[in-house]
């Protein structure tokens, strides 16, 4: 049981560190974003196994990158979530194209790495394809679930209106992904969206409960004068970004 030892403590720490970045801000949660999905990227071809069966970890930096894009459109609107997106996708193809200029250069003879990261950084065409496809989709969508269970539960319950919009466009990222990525390769594409996603919908069920200290964090920040002056400035550029759009 080590693995899932470490992986709930991966999914924890995660969490946690997405409501660290709500304490300092809206562009400390952007970052993040960006962050995880450049990290899940160079480790979705690593396989665990979990509960009995081979899965990835890589899902976890997804669902920290959802979970932190619902909290910015919470506390920060939902222009910042569709900045948050376009940057996030911008720092996905940055990471991409740099790696690959990486990976042409020819390794000295003293050169002992260049294996190991050509291993690592040597994506297949069709899995960054299907990787950004699956993000862009998951994301956009995201944004409206959100949206529209704010509005049903007319602001209130914060953690679960994030726990079922990431569960939801998560289901959307693992069908979408799933089908560009392996359609054609492996022998049951229905076997392993439903075994991804239910690792998937047991790593959102472990993050919630921490999702709802984003309250008293934001309530907090409230009286703390630098960060308040912070978040009303971020809420300005935000309107006149909406305007000028």
């Amino acid at each position: 049981m080590l693995n899932e030892f470490i992986f709930i403590l991966h999914i924890i720490s995660v969490t946690i560190l997405g409501l660290f970045a709500l304490r300092f801000g809206k562009s400390a949660l952007i970052s993040i974003i960006a962050l995880q999905c450049i990290v899940a990227n160079i480790f979705v071809t690593k396989q665990i196994i979990l509960f009995g069966f081979n899965v990835t970890g890589t899902d976890v930096f997804i669902i920290g990158a959802e979970l932190s894009l619902n909290l910015l459109q919470e506390f920060y609107g939902i222009q910042a979530a569709k900045n948050a997106i376009k940057i996030s996708f911008l720092m996905m193809l940055s990471f991409l194209v740099y790696s690959r200029f990486q990976l042409l250069y020819i390794p000295s003879q003293v050169d002992t790495m260049h294996s190991s990261f050509y291993a690592i950084l040597s994506f297949t065409p069709r899995i960054i394809f299907a990787s950004i496809l699956a993000y862009f989709m998951a994301q956009s969508s995201s944004i409206l679930i959100f949206s529209f269970f704010k509005k049903l539960f007319n602001n209130k319950y914060f953690a679960l209106r994030s726990g079922l919009t990431t569960s939801l466009s998560q289901f959307i990222d693992t069908v979408v992904f799933t089908m560009a990525a392996l359609y054609g390769i492996t022998f049951s594409v229905a076997q392993i969206i439903a075994l991804s996603f239910t690792v998937k919908l047991f790593a959102i069920a472990v993050a919630t409960p921490f999702v709802a200290l984003a309250k008293i964090i934001f309530k907090k920040m409230n009286n703390n004068p630098w960060i308040l002056n912070q978040v009303q400035d971020d809420k300005k550029t935000d309107t006149h970004e909406h305007k000028n759009t």
